[in-house]
């Protein structure tokens, strides 16, 4: 009777065990998706585990007390029945401390999938902000905002390369999970491939968008640069422009010298014009921007049209400049030719006494002087003068009609003088020729005078010697008398020219 209430009361603690383990087991068959609080599950399962851990003594002395039975023999017909329970307790042990830790393991794995899914969840939202920031439409043609896009791109690069090592946590922890063959293995593998997938296109967006930026700030300093040139092109040719015509050869002399420098400057600035074109036309291969490349590209012409403008509306100038010089200087040599034709005519007026034979004559020779100086100017007028205005006029020159008139006003000049001179030459040789006539006339009136005393004597002699004395004087008289005849033909001669 005794072995019979052992056996019975094993079996009912059999049965409770087998109850509690049982329920215990329906615990432990949990699937993942129906998981609530995560933190709660596991505190729970920490306390299953606790429970579990409190109720395997019990279970052992069950389980040690069937075993006992049978060694005993105590079971009697019962023994199949006793065995079959301590067996269905030791396996349902078995089972529950397998699911036990089944469950350990899909909680932890639904842990760290949690914690993967919120790494990847921030990385998402990591990488939607950057993806948003470097598609950014960029305003090309303000330099400011491009430099300040730069330095924000720079910045996202340095953040880029500083999440490096969240994606490398996505990786290891998505390889570990992988490995150990997570429950959720498909996803997680999809989630780790779109954030490296994200994580590399944002880092060659990066890349291509730090190029683009410094490509347009290149464009854009090249255009800057441009204008710079434009700018300095567009003062010289509003000074070239503006640049009257001078009225003297101080003010021609000293354009001249304000146009060499000019010149000296637009030799010195066009290695400036070359590079700047060099510049254009290299970022002109990197066309990465149509638009910004042509709106460069037709600056650039404009520029390039404009300074070769500059280089020839200069050598124009230089030109024009040159002109007037020369017709200035020409004008002053004519300005100089017609003074001294003015001081001569002048001159001419006052020419001084002419009372005497010896005036006349140094006034004669005055004009014979005067004539070779004539002559010598006239020679420099037609070699020099005459051949240097025509010289002008041939050039087409805007002084042509003006240097014609002048060097007919300075031919005549010329003959005005020639006439004035000949003509006063003219009339001082008749002066000198009077001026002789009557010299000479009051010569042979002396000398008649004193001749017609030894015709009017009325000593003949008074004796032989005395007449011979008085023939021979007469002899000699008589002598004198046509020896002196030529002198009155010569006055005579005089007097008809």
């Amino acid at each position: 009777l005794q072995d019979k209430i052992s056996v019975d009361n094993f079996l009912n603690d059999s049965e409770e065990v087998i109850q509690w383990v049982n329920e215990r087991l329906e615990q432990c068959n949990v699937k993942p998706a129906e998981l609530g609080n995560l933190q709660a599950e596991i505190q729970d399962h920490q306390t299953f585990e606790t429970e579990i851990g409190a109720s395997q003594e019990r279970v052992q002395a069950v389980v040690g007390e069937g075993n006992r039975l049978l060694q005993e023999e105590r079971c009697g017909t019962r023994d199949e029945q006793v065995m079959s329970k301590v067996n269905e307790i030791g396996d349902k042990w078995d089972e529950l401390a397998v699911q036990t830790e089944r469950k350990l393991c899909v909680l932890k794995d639904v842990r760290t999938l949690h914690q993967f899914n919120c790494i990847c969840q921030d990385m998402a939202m990591w990488l939607s902000m950057i993806e948003t920031q470097l598609n950014i439409e960029i305003n090309l043609k303000d330099m400011a905002n491009l430099q300040n896009l730069i330095k924000k791109n720079q910045m996202l690069g340095h953040d880029i390369q500083s999440h490096e090592r969240h994606a490398l946590d996505v990786n290891v922890m998505a390889e570990e999970m992988l490995s150990n063959e997570h429950y959720d293995s498909e996803n997680i593998r999809e989630k780790q491939n779109q954030i490296n997938t994200r994580y590399e296109d944002i880092k060659v967006l990066q890349d291509k968008r730090h190029e683009h930026l410094q490509y347009c700030q290149q464009i854009n300093t090249v255009i800057r640069e441009i204008n710079e040139r434009e700018v300095w092109v567009d003062d010289r040719l509003r000074f070239l422009h503006l640049t009257t015509t001078p009225r003297d050869l101080v003010a021609t002399d000293t354009l001249k010298k304000k146009l060499a420098r000019l010149e000296a400057e637009i030799i010195m600035y066009e290695d400036s014009i070359q590079q700047t074109s060099i510049l254009c036309e290299k970022c002109r291969n990197g066309n990465d921007d149509v638009t910004l490349v042509k709106e460069m590209t037709s600056l650039m012409d404009s520029l390039n049209s404009k300074w070769e403008g500059l280089k020839k509306d200069c050598e124009q100038k230089h030109d024009k400049v040159d002109q007037t010089r020369d017709f200035y200087s020409w004008l002053l040599d004519v300005g100089e030719e017609k003074a001294w034709i003015n001081e001569k005519i002048k001159s001419l007026n006052l020419d001084g006494t002419r009372d005497s034979l010896p005036a006349v004559n140094r006034l004669l020779k005055k004009y014979d002087l005067l004539e070779r100086e004539l002559d010598t100017h006239n020679q420099h007028i037609d070699t020099v003068i005459i051949a240097a205005g025509n010289a002008i006029i041939e050039s087409r020159t805007p002084h042509s009609i003006e240097v014609d008139t002048h060097m007919k006003e300075l031919k005549e000049s010329v003959g005005v003088l020639y006439n004035i001179c000949a003509a006063h030459k003219a009339c001082l040789t008749d002066e000198a020729a009077h001026l002789n006539f009557n010299w000479k006339a009051e010569a042979i009136e002396v000398f008649i005078t004193q001749k017609e005393r030894h015709v009017l004597t009325e000593d003949v002699g008074s004796d032989l010697t005395s007449c011979e004395v008085l023939i021979a004087r007469h002899d000699n008289y008589i002598t004198s008398l046509n020896s002196f005849k030529d002198n009155i033909d010569s006055l005579t001669s005089l007097k008809d020219r």
